[in-house]
């Protein structure tokens, strides 16, 4: 039986939507990973960082969806990775992918600032996950031609 830990890393994790969701995530991230190093702020993501491309957890749709709702609703995303240097007393440790993400929100342009945006799913955790996704996908329906979102 796989642990948790295992479980986040199992490469079986990645699809093909997930890798594209991942390398959307990083190229919205990564200018600001930048611009943060540039003003003395180390890019200070794990190895396996859900925000650093080519990662299983950046190639997981879960992941991906759980990250961009937390980054929108403003909810911090922890790093899964224990860090070397991370006090005994801390049990979770902010993921410096998410840091760097909600900084670019809250600091950017004055037209593309906010604060929070509330997504329309739930959280992968969420113990009615699944019955909460196939309600919300029935109200939904959208015209082909025009794109218009009916519902919901």
């Amino acid at each position: 039986m796989k642990t948790d830990k295992e479980k986040l890393m199992d490469p079986d994790r990645v699809k093909p939507e997930g890798k594209r969701l991942g390398e959307c995530m990083v190229r919205l991230t990564e200018p600001e990973i930048e611009r943060l190093a540039a003003n003395g702020e180390p890019d200070d993501r794990c190895k396996t960082c859900a925000f650093r491309n080519g990662t299983i957890p950046n190639g997981c749709p879960q992941t991906q969806m759980d990250a961009l709702k937390c980054v929108m609703e403003g909810e911090p995303f922890f790093c899964h990775t224990p860090r070397v240097d991370q006090p005994a007393d801390i049990e979770n440790v902010i993921c410096h992918g998410w840091y760097a993400a909600r900084h670019s929100l809250v600091t950017g342009n004055e037209a593309a600032k906010m604060k929070v945006l509330k997504t329309p799913w739930p959280f992968s955790n969420d113990p009615e996950y699944s019955e909460k996704i196939k309600s919300s996908s029935k109200d939904l329906l959208v015209k082909k031609d025009s794109g218009e979102v009916l519902g919901g």
